[in-house]
């Protein structure tokens, strides 16, 4: 948590956060920290998405525990990828405007978690905390997908902060 508020402060305007740019700089950050094997990728698809603050730290929380739940346990041993063998493993992270909504795609091609392929709110874990950010800060909600890999699909609303810049234009 700290490190996505210390990322958001060198921004040039705190108010308002360039989404590609952040996802980037925090997935590098995150691959670094868990010391990521070579052959796991990271692919990032977004258009440069500005977003404030109020909304930029929240799916920054939620990014990073998915991208850490991926980096810590997905990957276990290189072949546990479910993609053609010699091809790297890869966490992808995609984010697109879909109407007024954003559509936030974090999804790997690692092994799933017993724990994920049944997700219930009998214990709670940080799966309920992410979709209380998720429910409550975002105003969205949270799929998720163990078929192939694991697939976290967060669909929000543009807000009505999102929608006028600091002139109070849209």
């Amino acid at each position: 948590m700290e490190f996505v508020h210390e990322l958001l402060y060198l921004s040039d305007d705190i108010s308002r956060i360039v989404v590609k740019d952040y996802t980037e700089m925090l997935s590098q950050y995150l691959f670094q920290a868990y010391k990521t094997k070579s052959k796991v990728s990271c692919r990032i698809d977004m258009e440069d998405f500005i977003l404030p603050i109020e909304t930029a730290i929240p799916l920054g929380l939620v990014m990073s525990e998915f991208i850490t739940n991926s980096l810590k346990y997905a990957f276990p041993d290189i072949s546990c990828c479910r993609e053609e063998p010699g091809k790297p493993c890869t966490i992808t992270i995609s984010l697109k405007r879909e109407g007024n909504d954003y559509l936030l795609i974090i999804a790997d091609n690692g092994i799933v978690l017993r724990e994920m392929e049944n997700v219930t709110t009998s214990n709670p874990t940080s799966l309920d905390l992410i979709r209380f950010i998720i429910e409550h800060q975002l105003q969205g909600n949270l799929e998720i997908s163990t078929s192939e890999g694991t697939l976290y699909n967060i669909r929000f609303p543009e807000s009505t902060l999102m929608r006028h810049d600091s002139n109070g234009q849209t």
